[in-house]
């Protein structure tokens, strides 16, 4: 065990010069006190980020001592750390907090510190990641030959202008007319208009999508000649009719 006594002596002298001790014995306990943070609520995302408010909370809190008992308790935020890596403290509150709220779409690191009846103190930390940003896009024509009127006459081949996320990276991204994270690029080889699509996402799971229209021209069908032909008719007598005619007598 580390607990130890110690004898702690008082000495005092009145007006005459005359001098009294007295003593007493205490139980001295260095041992300090342990805690554990862990996080209460959040939506997951992927690869251990959050994309929603994460709520910190003290997973256990160990005085480690059978005559000390915890008396102060709080979590704070990491302000900044020095050289020799020792953080700075804000001021130690009032109020025992038990919970933290992280809003802020960034990594995040946490401490929290216990204080025994003994005055004894003890630290534990746990980061957390927050992305709660949709990643952003856009699309562009990369190649492709255009008429006086501004539509295509050629396949024309589709990429990504730009990708950003503000929180994360970017993870994966795609382009079609369905969503897919493969096809970096497409080709529309069809005629008339044509939207495709940029779908992107990041490290924290967080889905963006873009677009684009394209107009190729499209042919007009002519429809095939008339033939040329030279109508022709023949007649012939098929039946004979006489008139009888009646003369006059004199």
């Amino acid at each position: 065990s580390d607990v130890y006594k110690r004898q702690v002596y008082g000495y005092i002298k009145d007006a005459n010069g005359n001098t009294g001790i007295c003593e007493i014995e205490v139980e001295v306990n260095p041992t300090k006190p342990t805690c554990e943070l862990e996080i209460v609520s959040g939506t997951p995302g992927e690869n251990d980020w959050y994309t929603s408010d994460i709520v910190v909370g003290f997973k256990s809190k160990n005085a480690n001592s059978e005559t000390a008992t915890i008396e102060k308790y709080y979590i704070e935020k990491k302000i900044s750390e020095l050289e020799d890596d020792e953080v700075i403290r804000g001021e130690i509150p009032t109020e025992n907090i038990d919970k933290y709220t992280v809003t802020d779409n960034l990594t995040t690191q946490l401490y929290g510190y216990v204080i025994d009846s003994n005055g004894n103190e003890g630290t534990c930390s746990i980061t957390v990641k927050k992305d709660s940003d949709l990643p952003t896009c856009n699309l562009t024509v990369t190649s492709g030959t255009k008429n006086s009127s501004g539509i295509y006459t050629s396949e024309v081949v589709v990429g990504f202008d730009t990708m950003n996320d503000v929180t994360s990276d970017i993870s994966s991204y795609g382009i079609g007319q369905t969503e897919n994270y493969e096809n970096e690029i497409a080709v529309i080889s069809a005629e008339g208009k044509t939207t495709l699509y940029g779908y992107v996402k990041d490290e924290a799971g967080n889905k963006g999508t873009c677009s684009i229209t394209v107009e190729r021209e499209t042919t007009q069908v002519q429809p095939p000649p008339k033939p040329t032909s030279y109508p022709s008719c023949t007649l012939e007598i098929i039946a004979v009719s006489y008139t009888h005619l009646t003369l006059p007598t004199t």
